[in-house]
């Protein structure tokens, strides 16, 4: 049986092959944007589960694929539906009244089970539910087993993507365990931008980030930022680009920075940043890289206003809106003011 992380590079080849297959027909199609669609199942407790995906140049998505007849009971009809991560957590938490797939997260033990995608096997690793709780999940609304498989999915395609951070592996289920569980402010919630309103927890887009940030304001200075834009142009390597704007930099400010100190750089909250610039911060991403090493520049300014523009190196983008370290739940746990007021502290 094969691996997860080998069904996503299989989809992705699929993807390439169907647009040459396009292009071959002579149709004109942009690889980048391209929307690869497929569908996969998915074996568990003896009933096997639809889904559907569709693979951008950047991301896999994974869809639940609905069955339903028709009023004569004689067309089945399908339909993919798409979650955001909170509204995933959401719809688990509704129907999940017995909290079967929280128990099975916090456990830590997992089993594998099997996926099918266009006649080859591929290894699923999914929560286990205990026998009690399999039980209940048995006789449980089917969309409710659907959605844990969909959850685990999702794991999955993290787990691959971060492989070279082993301290996010299964990073999702610990948050899924702080959003159900420990609704209170603490700072590795804070720190993904999630605060709590009302004993919700509500994300605000800010967030830590290391980057060089150049701002060219002004009429005498648009001159300056001409020549800086031509040079961003000519630039052709991550090595180029940080010399671009180091030197800038370090001519705008005074300072003399060398390229092997980079790193030294502060992390700077996105509440010093403009709407504009979080969310091109926010778009700058990358699919199936080593998010450790990857550097992220903005090629056309940020227009700020009239005679203001900014241009932005990301040296390190702390992105993990949806994932918690096994240090980090431990430390949420661990200072509950809940717990502390029960056992007669303050």
């Amino acid at each position: 049986m094969n691996n997860f992380e080998s069904f996503l590079q299989e989809t992705k080849n699929n993807r390439s092959v169907e647009i040459k297959s396009v292009q071959n027909k002579g149709y004109s199609s942009n690889s980048k944007e391209y929307k690869f669609f497929d569908y996969f199942s998915v074996k568990y407790l003896e009933r096997e589960y639809k889904f559907s995906l569709f693979l951008n140049n950047n991301e896999a998505n994974f869809l639940i694929v609905e069955e339903y007849c028709d009023e004569h009971n004689s067309v089945i009809k399908k339909r993919s539906k798409y979650y955001s991560m909170i509204a995933l957590f959401e719809e688990v938490i509704s129907l999940d009244k017995d909290k079967m797939f929280l128990d099975a997260i916090s456990n830590g033990e997992r089993e594998t089970i099997k996926m099918e995608y266009r006649g080859y096997l591929y290894a699923l690793e999914i929560p286990m539910i205990s026998k009690k709780n399999r039980r209940k999940l048995i006789k449980a609304n089917s969309n409710l087993v659907g959605l844990f498989l969909l959850f685990s999915l999702i794991q999955n395609k993290s787990n691959c993507i971060l492989k070279r951070q082993p301290e996010y592996q299964d990073g999702i289920y610990r948050f899924f365990q702080v959003y159900c569980d420990y609704r209170y402010d603490n700072e590795p919630m804070k720190k993904r931008g999630w605060t709590i309103e009302k004993q919700t927890f509500i994300y605000k887009t800010y967030f830590p980030i290391k980057m060089i940030r150049i701002e060219f304001s002004g009429k005498e200075e648009m001159k300056e930022e001409r020549i800086f834009f031509e040079k961003l142009k000519t630039v052709n390597s991550e090595e180029d680009s940080i010399n671009v704007f180091l030197d800038e930099f370090n001519k705008k400010n005074g300072t003399t920075i060398l390229k092997e100190n980079i790193d030294s750089f502060p992390m700077l909250s996105t509440k010093e940043l403009e709407q504009k610039e979080i969310q091109r911060c926010t778009n700058m991403t990358s699919f199936m890289a080593d998010s450790k090493k990857d550097r992220f520049y903005t090629k056309k300014p940020i227009a700020l206003g009239i005679n203001r523009r900014s241009y932005i190196f990301i040296i390190e983008k702390f992105n993990k809106k949806y994932y918690l370290t096994e240090e980090e739940l431990n430390e949420i746990i661990k200072i509950d003011p809940r717990k502390s007021s029960a056992d007669g502290g303050s």
